[in-house]
């Protein structure tokens, strides 16, 4: 399949910025659209502004900080999204809380989130973003677009209606050493593994 772009969780946009296949692009359009190739990523901890992927598909990197998301990998390591996006949905109160265990709705769609609406956004969606089947719109900032403003927090209310309580610890299995044991939220024992691909998880200890 090769490369294909993935999605922000709270608006569906591409997180690599737009292609510049399309002929019809003005310097007014990449200006416009520039938004979407600057990544905010979420933490437990703390919180990376202005990450760019550096490499398909969705390899983020600010300086030497690198963060390489594997397809299976969902929230594991961090929530992606647009800065603009950020901005928006942290001055609604949203945190990396409201989006751990969240189901992710297709693999290939990468962060767009089970449950939420990206309408009319997902007309555009593909291997590689189809500009041309986009309403201008959708191409804008949040920050500067009413109508685009609407749509995301839409979405961004609905994440912070529906509270999920995590089964598994509240701190997340990477700041731990592999073996370690601590009470979930569901109050069973859980411990910390490695999956092949060399992410830490946590996993329920039916030992």
């Amino acid at each position: 399949m090769g490369c294909y772009d993935v999605f922000c969780p709270l608006c569906g946009g591409p997180l690599n910025g737009v292609s510049d296949i399309y002929e019809d692009f003005t310097k007014k359009f990449i200006k416009d659209s520039e938004w979407l190739s600057k990544v905010t990523i979420l933490l437990q901890n703390k919180v990376i502004i202005n990450m760019r992927e550096i490499n398909c598909t969705a390899t983020f990197a600010k300086g030497k900080v690198i963060i390489d998301f594997m397809i299976e990998d969902g929230f594991e390591k961090g929530i992606p999204l647009h800065n603009d996006c950020w901005k928006l949905a942290k001055k609604e109160g949203l945190s990396y809380n409201n989006f751990i265990n969240r189901e992710i709705k297709d693999l290939y769609k990468k962060f767009a989130i089970k449950g939420l609406n990206y309408t009319p956004i997902n007309k555009c969606w593909g291997q590689i973003f189809e500009v041309d089947n986009c309403e201008e719109y959708l191409l804008l900032s949040p920050l500067k677009s009413t109508k685009n403003k609407d749509r995301i927090l839409k979405n961004i209310k609905k994440l912070k209606k529906i509270s999920v309580k995590r089964p598994s610890p509240s701190e997340s299995a990477t700041l731990f050493k592999i073996g370690t044991k601590k009470k979930g939220g569901d109050g069973k024992v859980w411990i910390v593994s490695k999956t092949k691909s060399g992410i830490k998880r946590w996993k329920k200890n039916d030992g």
